[in-house]
């Protein structure tokens, strides 16, 4: 939709998500600049069905990427590895470094215990052990506690994968000044809400808290719309704002290719 300023996008564009979430649809929203006013709106009718995700400075963000609960499939592996790429400070797509991206799929399967033999109808395993936490800090504390293992399987060819590496660029979020950054426990947008709006104004322009919430926007859209039933719709305001970040443009493909399998819009 193009209008001038004033010409009645917003108004517009907050009333069709109202109607769709009468509807009954599952909507994910990606706002610049926006507010939270719909959401108070939808959560008025008591049922608590919306929620709106703004990055403050300081506080902690309402999401876990690493928690699982009884099983875990290979989306959510494929997920984990880039979403530990992107933290690393990987340049370009994992997928075109083969042993970092073989190394880190051996290194997830055995920090979450993934029992290979276990394949269920949907493709996801279960667990020969749980832990009693998954989170950004017992992966770190994995790496640390598990290096003669990991480094096993590349023969301690550092060529093939810097473990060092790896481990220095995850301490800032596991214990260093960004260890407030995300939850240690279940977060509350697991639940299943059928509106979540993301507001990005105030890290349009940060050089890497943007990509990560395109991660993590992504990690959300398959929990909360992928794995229900329904009509979906996920909906973009100043779309030319989010084309120009790389890293939302990844998340865009990976939209747009995904949810017309999920009878999406």
């Amino acid at each position: 939709m193009i209008a001038p300023s004033g010409g009645g996008k917003s108004f517009f564009s907050k009333s069709r998500l109202f109607q769709q979430y009468l509807m009954d649809f599952d909507q994910v929203v990606i706002n610049i600049g926006g507010d939270d006013k719909l959401v108070r709106l939808i959560n008025s009718f008591g049922k608590n069905e919306a929620q709106y995700i703004k990055y403050k400075k300081g506080e902690t963000l309402p999401i876990n990427p690493f928690f699982i609960e009884e099983r875990i499939d290979n989306d959510k592996i494929e997920f984990i590895k880039t979403f530990i790429w992107m933290l690393w400070g990987g340049k370009g797509d994992l997928k075109d470094e083969n042993d970092i991206d073989s190394i880190l799929n051996k290194i997830i399967l055995e920090y979450y215990k993934v029992d290979l033999t276990s394949i269920d109808n949907s493709g996801s395993y279960s667990l020969k052990e749980k832990r009693s936490e998954y989170s950004i800090v017992t992966f770190y504390n994995f790496l640390e506690n598990q290096r003669d293992f990991i480094t096993n399987i590349f023969k301690g060819d550092s060529s093939m994968f810097n473990l060092n590496s790896l481990i220095l660029n995850l301490e800032k979020f596991a214990v260093g000044n960004y260890s407030y950054l995300f939850l240690r426990e279940k977060p509350d947008a697991l639940e299943k809400k059928k509106y979540i709006e993301f507001e990005l104004d105030n890290i349009k322009d940060h050089p890497f808290l943007f990509p990560i919430f395109s991660m993590l926007i992504s990690d959300i859209t398959f929990n909360t719309m992928w794995s229900t039933r329904g009509n979906k719709d996920f909906f973009i305001d100043e779309a030319w704002k989010i084309l120009e970040k790389s890293g939302m443009s990844v998340l865009l493909k990976y939209l747009y290719k995904t949810i017309r399998k999920f009878n999406g819009a």
